[in-house]
């Protein structure tokens, strides 16, 4: 049995030629006519790894035959396309969070609105009622930025893989403001 490895995942597989034409029959030949192992056009058979023993597979890149650790360049460049992924990850659950309770960007600006009017109008009762509203938004709002600034400057694929959110410990402190209850508030 040697290593093989998939030329398109990096994927290792320990097997004999024989269990690899089994178990990848569209990748075959697996053996010369003298039934010898040889690489395919799908498969690598026994590459050389020793310039990556260290390396994080995603961090490999295959040359021809050749595995090799990437550059510098390569690295940040696959780093910042995992950024933008996670970024929108975090955008797409700070959206579904808002959604989910109820609040969405018109409901944000007709309650910002009012705010500021009652505030104007000095209804403080309402522009109290309303604020709590805005108030937790900020909230969300502030654990979203701080996500965000956390994946921007994260320097690894670690690093960027290590930044968690959690949007429902906004749950408890979710206040019942809807745009009518704050109407019905004449102070």
């Amino acid at each position: 049995m040697a290593i093989w490895l998939n030329r398109a995942t990096l994927e290792q597989v320990n097997l004999s030629p024989a269990k690899m034409a089994r178990r990848f029959p569209a990748d075959a030949p697996f053996v010369d006519a003298e039934g010898l192992a040889i690489s395919n056009a799908a498969w690598l058979y026994a590459p050389d790894l020793a310039a990556v023993s260290r390396v994080g597979r995603r961090f490999w890149i295959l040359d021809g035959d050749v595995v090799r650790e990437m550059t510098t360049a390569e690295k940040n460049a696959r780093v910042a396309r995992w950024k933008a992924l996670r970024l929108d990850e975090l955008k797409a659950a700070a959206n579904d969070y808002g959604v989910e309770q109820g609040f969405d960007e018109i409901l944000e600006l007709r309650l910002s609105v009012l705010h500021i009017r009652a505030r104007l109008d000095g209804l403080t009762n309402r522009a109290a009622h309303i604020g709590s509203a805005v108030a937790w938004q900020a909230q969300i709002l502030g654990h979203y930025r701080a996500k965000m600034g956390e994946i921007v400057t994260a320097r690894t694929f670690a690093d960027v893989q290590a930044v968690a959110w959690n949007f429902a410990q906004f749950d408890a402190s979710r206040p019942d403001v809807t745009v009518a209850s704050a109407l019905a508030i004449s102070d």
